[in-house]
C-alpha cells in the first residue's frame, strides 16, 4: 500500500549555489549547493523513496508500479506522460544567468519530446535591495532586444523587480527571467531541464570556459507580446479558524498554494490527483490510521492519489501543489479561457479539500 512518501534530496552544485539551504534541514555536501531537488522523476535528477517499505524506489519506479493509484486519474493530457511536477529549492549565492524557457510544443519538436517548463517561484529569503528579472522593458520589440545582446547592453531592456520573503512569481514559458544574488526560493514547475541561457554575466564556467548561450533558440520562444506582469491579487480563504489559505498559482500546468495552519485540518486524496506539501516553517504532520508523517522546513512529502482522508497538525507554513482537473487545463490550454477565467475554473472545480472536521 501507498504512504505518504518522503524522497531523498537530489543537490546541484551549480557555480552562483551556497550553503544556506543548510538552514532547511539538509545534509549538504562539501562545496556549493545550488539546489535541492525535493520531488523529481527527471532522469538529470531522480528522486528516491527515503524511507518505508518502498524505500531506494525512484518515482518513475512507482509511476510503472502504481500508475493512477499514485498520481491520479484525471490529469491535463500533458501530464500523463511521466510524474508532471518537479519542486526544488534553490540557494542563490550569486545571481543566475538572465534565461527563458521553451513552452511544451516548441519543447516537443526540438527537445526529443521533451515537456516546456512553466513555473513559479515563492521567496523564502531575499538581502536587503535583492531583485529578480522578469521579463523585458515594454516595448521591447524581437530586433531591439537582439541589438541590445549584441551590443552588451541586454540589461536595459530587462524589467527588474525587489522582491522579499513571501513574494510569488509566476514564470510562464517564453517570459524571460533571473533570480539575482542573495535570494533563496522555492520552485514548483513542469518536470523539464530545458534552459536557453541568454546573458551570464560573461563569467566563466568550473571549466575555465564561458558558459554556452542559446541565443538562437531563446528568440525563438521568447513571447515579446506579453504584457508587463501585474501584481498577483491574491485569493485568501479560511479553514475554520485553524488555517489560512493564500492562493499563488492557478492554471493548466500547476495550482500552487501557501498554507499558514495552526491546530488540525482534515484533507482528502479521492483519487483524481496527488498532492505536495513542501514545509517552509514549523512542524507538520500528516496522520491517516496507522500511517504517521512529521516534517520540518525544507522537507517535501507526496500524499499519493489514492490515499484517502488524513490529517495535517502542527503549527506550520507550507506549500501545497497539485494538478487542475483535466477539462479545466485542456479549456486554459485551446485559449477558450482568459487568465482570470482560469483562475475562476480553477479554483471552483479545483480546489484541494480541507476541512475543519
Amino acid at each position: 500500500m501507498l504512504y505518504p512518501l518522503l524522497f531523498d534530496d537530489v543537490f546541484k552544485d551549480y557555480i552562483w549555489g551556497g550553503r544556506r539551504l543548510g538552514r532547511y534541514g539538509k545534509k549538504l555536501p562539501e562545496g556549493r549547493v545550488a539546489e535541492s531537488w525535493v520531488l523529481s522523476a527527471h532522469p538529470d535528477g531522480l528522486s528516491r523513496v527515503a524511507d518505508g517499505p518502498l524505500a531506494g524506489k525512484t518515482l518513475p519506479e512507482l509511476m510503472h508500479r502504481y500508475g493512477t493509484e499514485l498520481v491520479g486519474s484525471d490529469l491535463p493530457a500533458w501530464a500523463t506522460r511521466g510524474f508532471p511536477l518537479l519542486i526544488k529549492l534553490l540557494d542563490a549565492r550569486e545571481r543566475l544567468s538572465v534565461q527563458v524557457h521553451p513552452d511544451d510544443a516548441y519543447a516537443a519538436q526540438y527537445e526529443a519530446g521533451s515537456l516546456g517548463k512553466n513555473e513559479m517561484w515563492y521567496i523564502l529569503e531575499a538581502e536587503p535591495e535583492a531583485e529578480i528579472v522578469l521579463g523585458v522593458v515594454p516595448g521591447t520589440t524581437k530586433t531591439k532586444f537582439s541589438q541590445a545582446v549584441a551590443s552588451g547592453n541586454i540589461m536595459e531592456v530587462l524589467a527588474k523587480v525587489k522582491v522579499r520573503p513571501g513574494d510569488a512569481f509566476m514564470i510562464p514559458a517564453g517570459r524571460v527571467h533571473a533570480v539575482g544574488a542573495g535570494i533563496v526560493l522555492a520552485e514548483i514547475q513542469q518536470s523539464s531541464n530545458i534552459t536557453y541561457r541568454v546573458y551570464d554575466y560573461d563569467r566563466q564556467g568550473v571549466d575555465g570556459k564561458p558558459r554556452p548561450l542559446h541565443l538562437e533558440q531563446a528568440l525563438d520562444v521568447i513571447d515579446f507580446t506579453e504584457e508587463e506582469p501585474e501584481p498577483g491579487r491574491e485569493w485568501f480563504a479560511a479553514v475554520g479558524a485553524s488555517c489560512r489559505r493564500r492562493m499563488l498559482a492557478a492554471g493548466p500546468f500547476f495550482v500552487c498554494e501557501h498554507l499558514a495552519c495552526f491546530g488540525s485540518v482534515a484533507a482528502e486524496a479521492e483519487g483524481s490527483r496527488f498532492f505536495s506539501y513542501t514545509v517552509l516553517k514549523g512542524a507538520l504532520e500528516i496522520t491517516s490510521g496507522k500511517h504517521r508523517r512529521s516534517l520540518v522546513p525544507g522537507q517535501t512529502v507526496l500524499i499519493p492519489a489514492g490515499f484517502g482522508t488524513y490529517r495535517l497538525s502542527g503549527t506550520f507554513e507550507a506549500l501545497l501543489a497539485y494538478l487542475p482537473d483535466r477539462g479545466s487545463a485542456e479549456q486554459a490550454e485551446q485559449g477558450r479561457l482568459a487568465t482570470n477565467d482560469v483562475k475562476k475554473v480553477v479554483l471552483e472545480r479545483n480546489l484541494a479539500r480541507l476541512s475543519e472536521r
